[in-house]
């Protein structure tokens, strides 16, 4: 099965995906992404969409090894989380409305 993704101008499908250059290709866009992401959050003061973003790329760091990096992003994300909370800012965003 292969699925064409046009944002990014790539097709991806499962036997690529076995191959470490493909992987590592893939992988290395969603970092990108991500790192994207937590910027246009970051100028949109959108909390909840950079705690997420800073959880997910934590979980990449980790992936590739690199948990000195993923521990200082989880905690990044947790404390914005808990002060976010304690503020009473509104959190629709990534939480599915949850209050």
């Amino acid at each position: 099965m292969i699925r064409s993704a046009p944002r990014f101008g790539t097709t991806v499908g499962r036997a690529q995906l076995s191959e470490p250059a493909s992987f590592r290709s893939a992988f290395d866009r969603a970092v990108v992404i991500f790192h994207h992401t937590e910027q246009v959050f970051c100028e949109l003061g959108e909390v909840w969409g950079l705690i997420w973003t800073l959880a997910n790329l934590a979980h990449l760091d980790h992936l590739r090894g690199d948990d000195e990096c993923a521990d200082r992003l989880f905690r990044e994300s947790v404390t914005l989380a808990h002060g976010t909370h304690l503020s009473g800012v509104d959190r629709r965003s990534g939480l599915g409305g949850l209050r």
